[in-house]
């Protein structure tokens, strides 16, 4: 508990010593949509709900959860009135001897929208085809002391094509970190229940990096997660009958008053294998639109492959979806958008069966 509160009280002097810049060019990809179904479901609380290589875009610390190698993948469309715009994510993570974890991972928006550039290097006719595309690639390293706490940190590069609309062929780019922390802080067994409680903090763009005449946006998300088993009959040998897991979660925004709220999320894990979402979060706006209470709902299913085969088939697949409609404050009321889609697919292969 000692070491979250030095984080903090480092990390919270490091973003307050800064010049204060509003900035919300880059709220799209790092607030308007999640890249983790799970969490989007579960009211976009993930700073303390571990989610495979999903983890880094929330807290980086908690890819420290993985248990072997692991690959996660996620598609997630549209954005606003752009119907043929996505979101998608891919990363690669790995455990090394329970201390050590590391992952790359590349997140990426694109509005599908091509359009042929027509500078004077390329006249009319004779440019390429484009489309607005921000990137964001991260290097993840998280290590474990012991199992009860881990801290983790990304060396991120992003890329930005559609900065300036004066200047949409120009590639803007920049460098930042995040870091975080996770801790668990209380476990309990006994011969009816099992339950565990664990906080985590995490500081996304530490530096509110420059991606052209941009900052990106310097957020803080701090949280609790609860989770309890409670012992009862399995028709299943060594499979969970029943998990519940709650979560809340408080984020600011330092860089702007606007994009900081609450956010809390459940999960119902039935069998190891059929897992029911819900959440809620509220979000702060500007003056010129209203603030968003979304609900939020969705659904997952695991295959435990390792649970019926042993070593000889150590995988777990697990797939999630959610479809929600936009935030309300987006609504207009005469435009009709698409709802929102989300897809992922999570492949792990366990190199320690004890877990």
């Amino acid at each position: 508990m000692k070491k979250i509160l030095l984080v903090i009280i480092i990390f919270n002097t490091l973003l307050l010593s800064q010049d204060k810049t509003i900035n919300e060019f880059f709220d799209m990809l790092y607030v308007d949509r999640q890249p983790s179904t799970k969490i989007e479901s579960m009211g976009r609380s993930g700073v303390v709900t571990p989610d495979e290589m999903f983890s880094v875009f929330y807290n980086p610390a908690l890819i420290s959860t993985i248990n072997g190698l692991t690959i996660s993948s996620s598609m997630v469309s549209p954005y606003s009135f752009w119907d043929d715009s996505k979101f998608s994510f891919i990363g690669i993570g790995y455990t090394l001897k329970k201390k050590l974890s590391f992952g790359v991972s590349i997140y990426n928006y694109s509005d599908g929208i091509e359009f042929e550039e027509t500078t004077i290097e390329y006249p009319a006719g004779t440019g390429r085809i484009l489309s607005k595309k921000s990137n964001d690639y991260k290097l993840t390293l998280s290590l474990s002391p012991h199992r009860a706490f881990s801290i983790g940190i990304s060396g991120k590069y992003v890329s930005s094509n559609f900065i300036d609309s004066s200047d949409y062929f120009k590639v803007e780019e920049g460098y930042d970190m995040d870091i975080g922390i996770h801790q668990i802080v209380a476990v309990t067994r006994n011969r009816n229940f099992r339950q565990r409680t664990s906080i985590g903090i995490s500081f996304l763009n530490v530096f509110s990096g420059d991606i052209g005449d941009y900052k990106l946006p310097r957020i803080m998300n701090t949280g609790v997660n609860f989770s309890f088993i409670p012992r009862v009959g399995t028709i299943i040998p060594q499979i969970n009958t029943i998990l519940f897991t709650f979560t809340g979660e408080y984020q600011k925004m330092w860089d702007s008053d606007y994009h900081s709220g609450m956010k809390f999320g459940s999960e119902l894990l039935i069998a190891e294998m059929v897992a029911l979402r819900c959440g809620y979060y509220w979000d702060k706006l500007n003056d010129n639109y209203k603030d968003i209470e979304e609900f939020t709902y969705g659904f997952g299913l695991s295959i435990p492959l390792y649970k019926f085969y042993g070593e000889s088939l150590p995988l777990n697949i697990k797939f999630n979806y959610a479809n929600m409609k936009h935030p309300e404050s987006n609504d207009s009321g005469f435009l009709n958008y698409d709802n929102i889609n989300s897809y992922s697919l999570s492949v792990n292969w366990l190199m320690r069966m004890d877990d």
